[in-house]
């Protein structure tokens, strides 16, 4: 009996996929998947839009488009492959196409028309409604916003835009100060903290709409509202549950960023549970817990 291949549940997108060729999160979710059939350099994506389209859910018409786009900009090639007596597309990725860059050769106005639209002309109401770049020359707000404090509490504000990713150097000291994690240093292992907190900050100032923690899709302005939710308490309860995780963890950055964000939800239950058990190993399942837990369990809550 024939073992049946485990189906992939996710893929992955690569920065370049934004940065190379301005891909919107449906073009690079698209090419990503190619990518992952295609990246030794000599297999083929044989699925056809049929294929992204069941993965991406979207029509096949627009798997269809993505894919002759592609061809076009010189994103992929493509070749005929015959399936019994039926000639059908198959493609892979161009070689070396991590450094392929082709951002000034795109339309500039295929997800937000900049230049050569007046937005007072066509949208008299409210230019920087549909349009967020040109919302800098219309909304008086914007003058305030200058003069705002050098906190990073930014997701509140822009409302998931994207316009203004705040300074990866700001948001790194800011949370080092706020998570306290030279004072964390002395009793956690200081590599495992800068990681930590290279993981935040990168989520934090991610410039695109959307990234994918593990293996799913989020909006960037819900991550960092969940971000800023954080404290030096939060990262004590992260370390600690690194430090009893006893399975085998095969994506590292994909777990740490997943419990990064879970932490703020989870870590109140994760010591409730551990008191739980202190009491039923101890006999007493009614009982109170044992007085230095039970201590900070209170100091946890308290702050």
């Amino acid at each position: 009996m024939t073992e049946k291949k485990k189906r992939s549940q996710y893929i992955v997108i690569m920065d370049w996929m934004y940065d190379n060729f301005g891909f919107n999160c449906a073009e690079a979710n698209a090419l990503a998947i190619i990518y992952g059939f295609s990246q030794d350099g000599e297999s083929w994506f044989c699925g056809g839009s049929a294929y992204i389209a069941a993965r991406l859910h979207i029509s096949q018409k627009s798997a269809k488009n993505y894919l002759a786009d592609f061809v076009k900009r010189g994103i992929l090639e493509m070749k005929k492959e015959m399936v019994g007596n039926v000639p059908h597309n198959v493609y892979r990725t161009v070689p070396d196409i991590e450094n392929l860059v082709l951002v000034e050769t795109s339309d500039p106005g295929k997800n937000f028309p900049r230049e050569k639209i007046s937005p007072v002309k066509n949208f008299p109401s409210d230019p920087g409604k549909n349009f967020p770049q040109g919302r800098e020359k219309f909304s008086p707000s914007n003058k305030s916003s200058n003069k705002s404090s050098n906190k990073i509490y930014l997701s509140a504000a822009q409302g998931g835009l994207m316009d203004n990713t705040p300074r990866r150097e700001d948001v790194e000291t800011d949370f080092r100060e706020r998570l306290e994690i030279d004072t964390l240093e002395q009793r956690y292992d200081p590599e495992m903290l800068r990681e930590l907190l290279e993981n935040i900050t990168t989520m934090y100032t991610c410039p695109n709409q959307c990234m994918m923690i593990g293996g799913q899709l989020q909006n960037t302005a819900a991550i960092r509202r969940q971000l800023d939710k954080l404290t030096s308490q939060h990262i004590e309860y992260i370390m600690d549950s690194l430090s009893n995780t006893t399975q085998p963890v095969k994506n590292i950055q994909a777990y740490l960023r997943t419990t990064i964000l879970n932490a703020p939800t989870t870590m109140e239950h994760y010591y409730q549970v551990q008191a739980n058990a202190v009491c039923a190993h101890s006999g007493h399942p009614g009982g109170p817990s044992m007085p230095g837990l039970d201590a900070s369990i209170r100091r946890i809550r308290a702050k």
